[in-house]
């Protein structure tokens, strides 16, 4: 009567209408089908919203702590800690933290203006 590709088109069609009960006859020939109710996972929460911290400038990109006498970063941050620096010549262009979360580092050793230098996921 239907082979397994009929079959599972019709399973996948009753699934998207939300039907749970299918009888099909054709002459003497029976199809009873009958799928379980599918209950409702939900989904997971998202993931914190990440906040791109961009390079103020064209340099080299300096971690905190390399030579600040800070220590490095660890755990979160608070908004406008110096997670480091980007050095062109003689300035050192001050990279913080736009706002309290974890900073992610994304970006190290030359760096253009805008590169992302973190990623900063908020605190749930």
């Amino acid at each position: 009567m239907f082979d397994d590709a009929d079959l599972n088109r019709l399973i996948a069609a009753m699934r998207a209408t939300g039907t749970q009960r299918l009888v099909v006859q054709a002459g003497e020939e029976r199809l009873r089908l009958v799928l379980a109710p599918m209950h409702h996972v939900p989904a997971p929460p998202p993931p914190p919203r990440a906040t791109p911290v961009p390079s103020p400038a064209i340099g080299t990109f300096l971690p905190r702590g390399a030579d600040d006498g800070l220590p490095p970063l660890e755990g979160p941050v608070g908004g406008g800690e110096v997670l480091g620096y980007v050095l062109h010549g003689p300035v050192r262009w001050v990279v913080a933290a736009p706002a309290a979360g974890v900073a992610e580092p994304v970006a190290e050793g030359p760096v253009g203006f805008g590169d992302i230098l973190f990623n900063l996921r908020a605190i749930p």
